[in-house]
């Protein structure tokens, strides 16, 4: 398959300064994206505010040859993200979130399980999809069938996919 790309789009993404965001948006402006990086910049305990995780991603994305711009504006309350990023690494989760707005993804109103370097189809049981680290956006495109296979798939609060 081809790279995808996104070129001539624009993307918000909020809490584009750390963890989950952050990942969301350095993963889109390498594929063409012009991000807005939207952050508050609170504390993890909710206190404080600052510019600087918005603004040091634009310098990341900006520094590689992307096009992005920070937006100072609280738009949810970060809480446990060290706990959160601790049991689902950003990194992991950004492919399936690039492939789903990507253009080319034809699936519409499925829900899909990503996180751990896995993606799966989630259809009141989970399908073993494919696991991988790292795991890029392309392969998940390639990979849609069995992503999306529920042939040997187990019910979700029963049997955990196999890696």
């Amino acid at each position: 398959m081809t790279d995808l790309r996104f070129d001539d789009r624009v993307v918000v993404v909020t809490g584009a300064g750390r963890g989950v965001g952050r990942s969301h948006a350095l993963l889109l402006a390498s594929k063409g994206v012009r991000v807005v990086v939207a952050d508050y910049g609170v504390d993890i305990d909710g206190r404080g505010s600052s510019s600087g995780p918005a603004d040091a991603v634009v310098a990341e994305i900006c520094e590689a040859g992307g096009d992005a711009v920070a937006c100072f504006a609280s738009v949810a309350d970060e809480r446990s993200m060290d706990q959160i990023n601790a049991s689902m690494p950003p990194d992991l989760c950004a492919p399936a979130a690039a492939f789903l707005a990507h253009e080319s993804c034809a699936l519409n109103g499925e829900v899909l399980q990503a996180g751990m370097g896995g993606v799966s189809r989630i259809a009141v049981v989970v399908g073993q999809g494919i696991w991988r680290s790292p795991m890029t956006a392309e392969d998940i495109a390639d990979n849609i069938d069995t992503i999306m296979n529920v042939d040997d798939a187990g019910v979700t609060d029963v049997v955990l996919p196999r890696m």
